[in-house]
């Protein structure tokens, strides 16, 4: 793995412009907001291990989607597996909800609309596998495994974490390569088909739930939201009245500045 970026040798000003910049050129395109610009940090590593991209990175506080017209302009065709490391990242796609803490992972799928946060500061390990290959070791519909939760607790899924992990201290140019990664997505494919904790799909409004767009609030939702969040009402309850997930909800407090 090679230092590719630190927000360090950047400006505080510029210091989340300048990340969210090499962030969408090297890991994917997306907008983000951070918590705070000027407190914001972040440092990125790159390694490469046969066919596939190794992406390590640290940063503050943030927020973060993918929406159709970005998607539409899209040119990879991968599929994204992240580790968490350390801190916590929630991400909602295709009407499903994941919430990882470290020793967790997740599967997503850039050309399906997602949307997520970083509430604390966070340490990822991610894995951009071609769509192809990584179909090859899943065996099953892939709108059946993104963005389910594979939890540290159940016993297959920590030992797929611990050997995805060790890819980024593999040679890329040793001639194990190819069977290390084998192994390693072949843990993966089991920790998907063994007994898991399955996150519940989300249920209710279709505009937000089934088409997964945060930008579409109802005046009614707006107040519901705000007025809720002032008298201390968690997240997970607010969404479960508004049919959408609490990754939506958290999102949009953060975009109206409301405060805990």
């Amino acid at each position: 793995m090679e230092k590719l970026f630190s927000t360090e040798d950047v400006p505080p000003c510029d210091r989340f412009a300048s990340w969210h910049e090499v962030a969408c050129r090297t890991i994917l395109q997306h907008d983000a907001r951070p918590q705070g610009r000027r407190a914001f940090r972040a440092v990125l590593e790159r390694g490469t291990l046969a066919d596939v991209a190794l992406l390590a990175f640290k940063n503050s506080p943030m927020s973060f989607a993918r929406d159709r017209k970005i998607i539409a302009r899209a040119t990879g065709d991968e599929f994204l597996i992240c580790l968490q490391l350390r801190g916590t990242m929630a991400i909602e796609q295709n009407g499903r909800k994941a919430l990882l803490e470290a020793g967790d992972f997740t599967i997503i799928d850039p050309l399906l609309p997602y949307a997520g946060a970083f509430p604390n500061s966070s340490s990822m390990l991610l894995l951009k596998v071609p769509r192809l290959t990584l179909t090859e070791y899943l065996g099953k519909k892939t709108s059946e495994i993104i963005a389910r939760s594979s939890k540290s607790s159940h016993a297959p899924s920590a030992e797929a974490f611990s050997h995805l992990t060790m890819l980024t201290r593999a040679k890329a140019e040793s001639s194990d390569t190819a069977d290390i990664l084998d192994q390693a997505l072949k843990l993966l494919a089991l920790s998907f088909s063994a007994t898991n904790n399955i996150p519940h799909r989300v249920e209710g409004d279709a505009k937000h739930a089934a088409n997964a767009d945060v930008s579409q609030w109802s005046n009614a939702d707006l107040f519901f939201l705000i007025d809720s969040v002032r008298h201390g009402r968690p997240f997970l309850e607010i969404a479960g009245f508004l049919g959408i997930g609490e990754a939506y909800v958290w999102l949009k407090a953060r975009e109206l500045k409301l405060d805990r």
